[in-house]
């Protein structure tokens, strides 16, 4: 099988900061930014869903709705602390430092939803340690 799909994911998550950063050239705060984005990617998921007909029918159980609210606060603060980071500071070194984000999912994730379900396997150490050691070669480099 052809890797194309995760190349692609790749080649966008790598590329996307820079996107970001001349995007928020001119704007006077990130801020502004991130909700611009956030509210472009509603509407465009808006449409996706529409078009393909794949709206989640149901209701959310009142006792998650509290853990998705809290979620949704804490991605939304991530977001805007990650932009803000590529207005004030070099790009590798705001990527190298979002990579911390792996390990910690690693960590936690077991701890949080059971190893049944996520386990901290060699193949996904290794690959995580790949990934952050690229990442300091390139704020080396």
């Amino acid at each position: 099988k052809m890797p194309w799909f995760g190349l692609a994911a790749a080649v966008s998550w790598g590329t996307s900061p820079l996107f970001i950063r001349w995007g928020l050239e001119g704007v006077p705060a990130p801020l502004l930014g991130v909700t611009f984005g956030l509210a472009s990617a509603m509407v465009a998921y808006a449409v996706a869903l529409t078009v393909t007909g794949r709206w989640r029918t149901g209701t959310i159980p009142a006792s998650n709705l509290s853990w998705l609210a809290l979620a949704g606060i804490l991605v939304a603060v991530a977001i805007a602390a990650q932009w803000t980071s590529y207005d004030l500071i070099t790009i590798a070194v705001a990527i190298t430092l979002m990579q911390l984000a792996t390990p910690v999912v690693i960590l936690t994730a077991p701890w949080i939803v059971g190893t049944a379900m996520e386990r901290a396997t060699v193949p996904v150490v290794t690959g995580t340690a790949l990934i952050m050691g690229g990442s300091i070669l390139v704020i080396l480099a």
